[in-house]
């Protein structure tokens, strides 16, 4: 439907720009560029046009490639009907590149062989074939033969320049007229029909058949022929009276020509078009720069929210790590405390235990000693009785004394067995156990044991690695610390472990190749280091105490 006024789609314009998407704003300015064009505004076409490109998002999979390469085609006809054809070319261009993105390669194609005539127009022929070879390669690529013929009629402009390429014209000529097998409506001929009696013309002018080339020239006549057909058309008729010596003819058609040729009205719509896209570049810079200043603007919001977000999280990951540490601290002096009370009820124990052993020997020996005294009082006379009802009644008493010791040792013992059983129920002392067990148990440290039997010290690097990774799976907490110790290093860490294994010092110097006193100087540095004491003898203590050791 032809529009006759513009009021209905600036509306829908506005429409679109209050509540529309990117795309429906690309297509309402996009038509109400073609109601300009339509209406003969050129200018205003123009800008519309790139109104339209200014709404496409180009680097979103969702934008409509396909309106957006119509846009530019349009605006690359509307450039070279003003005949600023820079600005056409780089039209096609993008129409073309828009094109082959969504694979639609017809549309490319036919922007490629348009693009041909603004080659031609600024006389660069060798460019314009070079796009024609290049277009004619893609057409058979894609099997479009009849289309190929249709739009290579150009070419034989380009073939009937040079006189010795008029066969290569005629080919053109004659696929272009076997392709066009379909009517025109309402009796008009096409455009590029028209042209095509030209340059059927131009080609048997070229060959000396200038009564036929007057034929293809007058057969472009029609009522709404446009301006560019005219002037072909009158300079055909010109170069043929003129080769006819027709004087008459030469006068009518020279002004006919040059009425045709005048271009006063493009230039004017010209210097339009070029004044309207500079405003229009002027106008997009302002609006990229304010956009690009509030973008900047929210840019800068962001990242300040986001570095107080990073400083606050890192505020709260620094405190949990102190709380972490500090309840670390608390468990391993927990840990530590309760190791202590089991040493020392075990010592406890052990010296119920020595007491009854002792007071068995020594009752065992009172005992003995008490009847040997008895037999040898029977033997003496009757006045002895006496010295013998004596001795029993001591050894019963000594009887009863042991008995009454052997039930308060065994009451103790008893009551020491019991604190220890809930010791060891404590949380962390039955894993603490049974990590100093496993840990002692592992391949490796039995290899190293057994090494240290048979006096040989000789351990690879993978024996060390081996032995540091059991030791962190066991004692995770005692090998962070170490390697958080800035003075300790490698080997006082194997030393370290070494030592929590329970060799001598003289096995540990034979296993590193070092000096009995080079091992005192690294088990000094480790104390110093972790207990902030500088003895060498301390460090296991120190280790049992902190760590909870159990061996």
């Amino acid at each position: 439907i032809d529009f006759t006024t513009d009021s209905v789609m600036r509306q829908v314009v506005q429409y679109y720009d209050r509540r529309g998407s990117r795309n429906e704003r690309l297509k309402a300015h996009y038509l109400l560029g073609c109601v300009y064009r339509d209406l003969g505004e050129a200018p205003r076409t123009i800008g519309c046009f790139q109104d339209a490109v200014d709404c496409a998002d180009t680097l979103s999979s969702s934008c409509d490639f396909k309106t957006l390469s119509c846009v530019y085609s349009q605006m690359a006809d509307m450039f070279t009907l003003q005949l600023a054809l820079s600005d056409a070319i780089d039209s096609r261009n993008k129409s073309i590149h828009y094109s082959l993105q969504i694979q639609d390669t017809l549309n490319a194609l036919y922007d490629m062989t348009q693009m041909t005539a603004e080659y031609m127009m600024f006389s660069r022929n060798d460019s314009a074939e070079a796009i024609f070879m290049k277009a004619k390669t893609m057409y058979m690529e894609h099997d479009y033969q009849r289309e190929w013929s249709l739009a290579s009629l150009p070419l034989a402009y380009l073939y009937l320049l040079p006189p010795t390429r008029l066969d290569e014209a005629k080919i053109i000529l004659d696929l272009y007229k076997t392709a066009l097998d379909e009517p025109t409506p309402q009796g008009k001929q096409a455009p590029s029909q028209r042209m095509y009696n030209y340059y059927q013309g131009r080609y048997y002018e070229a060959i000396g058949k200038v009564d036929s080339a007057e034929l293809y020239y007058r057969k472009m006549s029609h009522s709404d022929l446009r301006i560019t057909d005219m002037d072909a058309m009158y300079h055909g008729l010109l170069d043929v009276y003129r080769k006819k010596g027709n004087v008459d003819s030469i006068v009518k058609y020279t002004l006919l020509y040059c009425q045709a040729n005048d271009s006063s009205v493009v230039a004017k719509d010209r210097d339009l078009i070029v004044q309207m896209k500079a405003n229009y570049n002027y106008n997009r810079l302002q609006k990229e720069a304010l956009f690009q200043t509030k973008k900047a603007a929210r840019t800068h919001n962001w990242l300040m929210f986001f570095i107080s977000l990073a400083i606050i999280l890192s505020m709260l990951f620094v405190f949990a790590c102190l709380y972490y540490k500090r309840r670390r601290r608390q468990r391993m002096e927990e840990l530590a405390r309760t190791r202590q009370e089991l040493a020392e009820a075990e010592a406890a124990y052990d010296k119920e235990k020595r007491h009854i052993e002792l007071l068995e020997i020594t009752h065992k020996e009172s005992i003995r000693l008490i009847y040997e005294d008895m037999a040898s009082l029977r033997k003496e006379t009757e006045g002895y009785r006496t010295r013998y009802n004596e001795a029993q009644h001591r050894a019963e008493g000594i009887n009863a004394l042991y008995e009454e010791s052997i039930r308060q040792h065994n009451e103790e013992m008893e009551r020491v067995r019991a604190k220890i059983e809930a010791l060891k129920q404590k949380p962390g002392v039955v894993e603490s156990i049974k990590a100093a067990q496993s840990f002692k148990d592992t391949a490796i440290v039995n290899r190293i044991l057994s090494l240290a039997q048979m006096s040989r010290y000789e351990l690879s690097n993978v024996d060390w690695e081996t032995l540091t990774r059991e030791f962190g799976t066991y004692y995770p907490i005692i090998l962070s610390d170490l390697h958080d110790a800035q003075t300790i290093k490698e080997t006082g860490i194997r030393v370290c472990i070494l030592v929590i294994i329970r060799l001598r010092e003289s096995a540990i110097a034979n296993f590193l190749h070092i000096s009995d006193t080079s091992i005192s100087n690294y088990k000094s540095d480790i104390n110093k280091e972790l207990f902030n004491d500088k003895s060498a003898r301390t460090l296991f203590k120190n280790l049992e105490k902190r760590y909870g050791l159990f061996s």
